[in-house]
């Protein structure tokens, strides 16, 4: 990350031992930092896996919490050829983005695929906007929920697709609203934030790559074929509705001050006025 970076050119270039000292105990709490935040986020995939597998072995038990991590993979364009035709290379082809949300406790990833023509604006703009990151969130807790009360959620630091107000007042409404009693939305360190949602966008990419596609379909056949856990949704066709969120909830919600120091925030139905802020998990 920049930050590692940066601290590490800090240690090299320091010319007294104090300043060595200095410059490495940075070094070392950032790290340090870094990796109690993935502890975190792996413990809390373990208990979830543990609590799926005993809704299996005994399906009268309920699933109470759920782990998720949503991202934005980099867009693929269409036509697409395994071996690049010279010509095409000068042509803008279209430009498809990749909006994924993975259950870790399955694993299981379902790739929301938007055309230019699929998007809130005209053209393939605001794709990456608050308002499609919930009105997708929205889509596939309707759609692709598994019942639970609690869930946690993982995402990465980029302010203006997941760590703004209009993706905090809209958990706030989701527990508001009893569709969920408790949420915990978390943040890991920047630099540091690769997760399983990633992973899935890699093996999707490695088959795209050795693939030949020319139509959402064909896009959608090739996600669906890149691994077991990964599943494609057109945007096209389904029932996903664009909301203008960030118009409807600032009614009933105010911004948190002070929101990009914040990695850790908890909403709870009992509680829906209030949301708990951590810098950090521990």
């Amino acid at each position: 990350c920049a930050a590692c970076e940066s601290l590490r050119q800090e240690v090299l270039s320091a010319v007294t031992e104090g300043d060595k000292l200095l410059a490495t105990q940075k070094l070392t709490e950032h790290i340090t930092t870094a990796q109690r935040e993935r502890d975190l986020y792996k413990q809390r995939t373990v208990d979830a896996k543990a609590e799926r597998d005993a809704h299996r072995q005994a399906p009268e038990t309920p699933l109470v919490r759920q782990h998720h991590t949503f991202d934005f993979a980099q867009n693929v364009s269409l036509p697409h050829t395994a071996r690049q035709v010279g010509p095409l290379y000068f042509k803008t082809p279209r430009k498809v983005q990749l909006f994924g949300v993975c259950s870790e406790a399955i694993p299981k990833q379902i790739n929301y695929l938007l055309d230019e023509c699929d998007t809130i604006g005209q053209d393939g703009k605001k794709s990456h906007n608050p308002n499609t990151v919930v009105s997708l969130l929205h889509h596939y807790f309707l759609t692709y929920c598994h019942g639970e009360t609690e869930c946690f959620l993982n995402a990465d630091n980029c302010a203006g697709q997941n760590k703004n107000r209009t993706v905090m007042a809209y958990l706030a409404w989701r527990c508001l609203t009893g569709l969920h009693s408790r949420i915990v939305l978390s943040f890991m360190i920047t630099g540091h934030t690769r997760c399983l949602v990633d992973g899935m966008f890699g093996l999707l990419k490695r088959k795209f790559r050795r693939s030949d596609c020319f139509t959402m379909g064909q896009l959608a056949a090739v996600v669906d074929g890149s691994a077991v856990s990964n599943a494609s949704q057109l945007v096209a066709g389904s029932t996903i509705q664009w909301q203008e969120w960030d118009t409807f909830l600032p009614q009933f919600f105010k911004p948190i001050p002070g929101i990009s120091k914040f990695h850790h925030f908890e909403f709870r139905a009992d509680r829906p006025s209030v949301v708990e802020v951590k810098a950090y998990g521990n």
